[in-house]
């Protein structure tokens, strides 16, 4: 039989483990594993707590898109503006996720504002019809607790930490260009490799654990 100061002891370090999770100071880390060239970046999604700010603002200048990525809110609003000195244009054609449209020829200081009435969840390209090598993406996110991921295409691995995830949150979806997204369950998915999937081939895995603040 276990000594009564042992079983103290025992109780309390279990109790010491929950903690974290029950005061809403849980650390959420996400190892990323790549088979062959990483995608240039991912959407780490908590759902169920919406509230994101409904714009979300892409920049034409020195012939790119800056951000790279903009959160927009379904039913929100994505502005377009042409801060460089010549003429753009930007479009979207992903007829699978339902995103098609075409703004046209855009002259410099032009501010376009397009309703975002997309699927939530889709992440999909913008290009420029006259810049072939401009590249940007939007993602569909209503929830304010989202995380944007950069993967260095040199390596193929990357750890993502999510800090201070709330208690109540316990889904969470990741998005990636061409990528399947990945449904997690966050009481039941943990520890286990979750597949990285493009067109039925495997290119990685996605590992998730709870980590104390403050833990390396």
């Amino acid at each position: 039989m276990r000594p009564p100061f042992l079983k103290f002891a025992w109780l309390s370090a279990g109790i010491a483990a929950l903690l974290p999770l029950a005061a809403g100071a849980a650390d959420l880390n996400a190892q990323f594993t790549f088979e062959r060239r990483p995608p240039n970046l991912a959407v780490m999604v908590l759902e169920g707590e919406p509230g994101r700010n409904p714009l979300g603002e892409i920049n034409q200048t020195n012939k790119q898109f800056t951000p790279e990525l903009v959160l927009v809110p379904q039913g929100g609003e994505l502005v377009i503006r042409n801060s460089d000195e010549v003429n753009h244009n930007v479009y979207a054609d992903d007829a699978k996720q339902g995103v098609q449209f075409d703004i046209g020829l855009r002259e410099p200081g032009r501010i376009d504002r397009l309703k975002a009435n997309w699927p939530e969840g889709a992440l999909f390209r913008l290009s420029c019809k006259i810049h072939s090598q401009m590249r940007g993406w939007v993602a569909v996110v209503s929830s304010r607790q989202a995380e944007v991921v950069s993967f260095d295409p040199r390596l193929r691995a990357k750890t993502q930490v999510l800090a201070g995830v709330p208690p109540q949150l316990q889904r969470l979806r990741i998005l990636m260009p061409g990528v399947d997204p990945v449904e997690v369950n966050l009481k039941t998915d943990l520890g286990r490799e979750l597949p990285l999937m493009k067109l039925g081939i495997r290119i990685g895995e996605v590992v998730l654990n709870w980590t104390t603040p403050g833990e390396t």
